[in-house]
């Protein structure tokens, strides 16, 4: 993992000229603000909502309820899809720490990592982070696999969608096979004395534990 500099850490941030969230309806037949609100949330922020994103509320919650149904098990049971050297699979608490430089223990966290599925006869198998996934046995959440690549077709089916309905055609940008462990913050050449980085560095999935915070992030920040 990326280890944090004292300058990046102690960098003047500018949180009050930081504006809410901007919320991205996919269904908008105006097509320029969507785009327009994409491109400041990139600019800005870098994080944004999207609705009417074509995931069902019925399937998210039962994505919810599947993620629930793990990390409820006995940490003996969790233990047995222990993150491999392919960066598959559980990480208990405190396994990981985003600054080791400034923290007395591990992060107050554990997650389960699935990625690209790559099999063991694939070419690409001898790169680093790419391998088959762990799962838990079906026996146990029955379901679960299944659950959660259906989620992963859906997103990626989200993410390709045309932004148009027959005028000029939009696509969201995607990286395929990315580093999911990546962390996102302000690059060199883009900072200064004068410009410093108007956030901490973050990685994605820290993001989005701190917006699901007990369970289901709060909406009441995302600009209309």
């Amino acid at each position: 993992m990326e280890n944090l500099t004292n300058e990046a850490l102690e960098a003047p941030r500018d949180f009050e000229n930081f504006s809410a969230l901007n919320c991205i309806d996919l269904s908008s037949p105006d097509i320029l603000n969507s785009v327009s609100l994409l491109k400041q949330a990139c600019l800005d922020s870098g994080f944004f909502y999207v609705i009417n994103h074509g995931i069902s509320q019925e399937f998210m919650d039962e994505v919810f309820y599947q993620s629930k149904s793990f990390f409820d098990l006995p940490v003996s049971e969790k233990m047995k899809v222990l993150r491999n050297k392919k960066h598959r699979g559980y990480t208990p608490l405190f396994n990981q720490s985003l600054d080791p430089g400034n923290q007395i223990h591990g992060d107050y966290k554990e997650g389960f990592v699935i990625g690209i599925e790559v099999p063991e006869n694939d070419p690409d198998i001898e790169k680093p982070l790419y391998g088959p996934n762990v799962w838990p046995p079906s026996d146990v959440l029955p379901g679960w696999r299944e659950t959660m690549e259906k989620y992963h077709r859906e997103a990626l089916s989200t993410l390709h969608r045309v932004l148009g309905n027959g005028q000029e055609r939009y696509s969201i940008a995607y990286f395929v096979e990315p580093n999911h462990d990546c962390l996102v913050e302000c690059l060199p050449t883009c900072q200064s004395q004068e410009n410093p980085p108007k956030f901490p560095p973050i990685k994605c999935e820290t993001y989005m534990l701190q917006r699901y915070k007990d369970t289901h992030a709060a909406l009441e920040s995302y600009a209309k």
